[in-house]
């Protein structure tokens, strides 16, 4: 061999292994290096978004491992993997309202699209800690059931008519949202409008309406294994918008917020919700012919939980501005309207 040949094959050499250096090793979910099949092109995989900074605990609640996605099962939507009874922490893109949806691990490798699916609605916060829990399933569907959320303001928890079971939630806009249902098993159900309340530039809060009248029974035959339900905000009446408190805390201490014993939060499930010192935040989930004089603080510097002295019967489309003073020991209620508060 010339000394030219010899030279220019050491040369290819060097480069291979300068070029395999240079490759990002794919982990697949056992520590291999191989990602499987089954994940290829789920977004940074195995780890997703898990983040021990992350804000937003995501708890499991059955002994299998579950996939977490955000919105739809789609790789682009991974959040991470989540052990059998266990959590993580994960940090999401933007603070906002988020559904959370868990698919049983095995039964997603075993029956992929088909596998059964679990919804949850959520908040992602930049300064507080939120928490939301998943009930993944190992069942499966071999049909398919399609929603369509046509409204702008409006997410849409999609309930069992005896509102035990959440089929889905969906983001307003969200388009061609698909869940696997069984061929001529019968779904009754009734979705939960919850319109955005923004304040300050930011989406913060939700607030529910109910409206029957979208409601239907979602079935499938062999010759139409597609149900496809639309909704839209037409409907939904005008009035329907439940009382709203806006927080201002001057208290010098972060508080839990109750109405009665009830915890209250932005609209949120579940979750250590708590308004910072300083902070104005909107508070949801109350009903009409609620008295202010029922919602009452909790802090740690607190032997008792301060009270609001004010009393005032609460009505739809309004927004009561409490403002609670310095330790908890004063409280002021201003009555407004939805449209001075609301963007």
């Amino acid at each position: 061999m010339s000394k030219f040949l010899r030279f220019s094959v050491l040369l290819l050499a060097a480069a291979l292994i300068v070029g395999l250096a240079g490759c990002p090793e794919e982990k697949g979910d056992d520590g291999g290096d191989e990602i499987p099949a089954v994940y290829k092109g789920f977004y940074n995989y195995p780890d997703g978004r898990i983040n021990n900074n992350g804000l937003l605990t995501i708890r499991n609640t059955v002994n299998s491992k579950a996939l977490l996605f955000t919105h739809s099962v789609e790789g682009a939507n991974y959040i991470g993997t989540i052990d059998a009874l266990g959590e993580i922490k994960v940090r999401l893109d933007e603070q906002r309202f988020w559904t959370i949806v868990a698919v049983d691990k095995e039964n997603y490798e075993e029956r992929a699209s088909q596998a059964s699916q679990y919804s949850s609605l959520t908040y992602y916060s930049n300064t507080q800690p939120f928490s939301v829990s998943v009930t993944p399933s190992n069942t499966s569907g071999n049909t398919s059931w399609v929603m369509n959320n046509n409204t702008e303001n409006y997410w849409i928890q999609v309930k069992s008519a005896d509102g035990n079971t959440t089929y889905a939630v969906l983001r307003p806009g969200a388009l061609r949202v698909s869940i696997p249902i069984n061929l001529g098993q019968s779904y009754p159900f009734i979705p939960i409008f919850s319109r955005e309340l923004k304040y300050d530039g930011k989406v913060i809060a939700l607030s529910e309406t109910a409206d029957r009248s979208q409601g239907d029974i979602a079935s499938t035959t062999s010759s139409r294994p597609i149900f496809t339900k639309d909704f839209g905000d037409t409907d939904i009446p005008g009035t329907s918008l439940r009382p709203t408190v806006l927080l201002i805390n001057n208290s010098g201490v972060t508080v839990e917020v109750f109405y009665s014993s009830s915890r209250m939060t932005n609209g949120a499930i579940g979750g250590e919700f708590v308004v910072l010192s300083g902070d104005r935040q909107l508070i949801t989930d109350f009903n009409a012919d609620d008295n202010t004089n029922q919602i009452n603080f909790s802090a740690i510097p607190w032997t008792t939980r301060k009270y609001v002295t004010q009393s005032t019967v609460m009505e739809n489309n309004k927004v009561y501005q409490v403002t609670l003073g310095d330790r908890g020991d004063t409280t002021t209620v201003e009555v407004k309207n939805d449209t001075e508060i609301y963007e």
